[in-house]
């Protein structure tokens, strides 16, 4: 029974003669309920905090993105990698799928060239260099 349901077979039953015993196990029940219920809100509030701080958050990285794309600046990510070619001396073999990843967004605009692919020790390997625009770009954004 719901803890409204309970209080209110209680109100339905005053002056019927229930006696003290019944009254108090039926104020016990609610209780119970109702600390139930305060526990699940307290853990509900938590939550909508967590989920405000994290929505924060990912505004401020949106508007982040948003002013390095106006200033014509790369993703974290591609930057990183960008970086690493230029403080390598601008070529560089990477093995990891996901630098390959960006390795070839960097490629399709401009940034980077891929060159030979080897297979070794059962990984691909691709050998990256930065083309005149990564190198630009590198010194111009002092990622060397």
């Amino acid at each position: 029974m719901s803890l409204v349901q309970l209080i209110d077979s209680l109100i339905d039953e005053i002056g019927s003669g229930l006696n003290d015993a019944t009254i108090r196990n039926r104020l016990l029940t609610m209780r119970e309920q109702a600390e139930a219920v305060d526990t699940a809100l307290k853990r509900c509030n938590t939550a909508l905090d967590e989920c405000n701080l994290a929505l924060h958050d990912a505004c401020s990285d949106l508007e982040r993105f948003k002013s390095d794309a106006q200033q014509g600046k790369l993703p974290p990510d591609q930057e990183s990698l960008v970086q690493s070619l230029a403080r390598s001396g601008g070529t560089q073999w990477i093995s990891d799928m996901q630098s390959q990843h960006h390795a070839d967004k960097l490629s399709k605009s401009g940034f980077v060239e891929i060159g030979t692919r080897m297979l070794r020790n059962g990984r691909t390997h691709v050998l990256v260099s930065l083309t005149d625009r990564g190198r630009e770009y590198a010194v111009k954004n002092k990622l060397t």
